[in-house]
């Protein structure tokens, strides 16, 4: 966590250093919770994670009922009079 956090911090100091950025984070938190602050706040808050708070979010969202699988396929040859399909699984 050390090593996560470290980088974090280098990342957000890197990104401090530009008017742009910083205008953007300000305003972003303005409009997102009426406080300009609140992007500093957010920055405490990530440093205060703990290793049990990632479990708990990953034992919670992470399962097997709430994935996506992709497959890559080689595509087949091209069918001039292929019929188009519409729906899908269970449609």
């Amino acid at each position: 966590m050390e090593r996560i956090f470290n980088n974090y911090k280098s990342r957000q100091l890197r990104k401090l250093r530009s008017n742009q950025w910083l205008a953007f984070s300000l305003s972003r938190g303005f409009t997102n919770t009426g406080d300009w602050s609140s992007s500093i706040r957010e920055y405490q808050r990530v440093l205060e994670v703990t290793p049990e708070d990632i479990k708990r979010v990953a034992n919670k969202y992470l399962t097997k009922t709430n994935r996506t699988v992709a497959y890559l396929v080689k595509p087949e040859e091209h069918v001039d009079n292929a019929e188009p399909q519409t729906g899908g699984p269970g449609l």
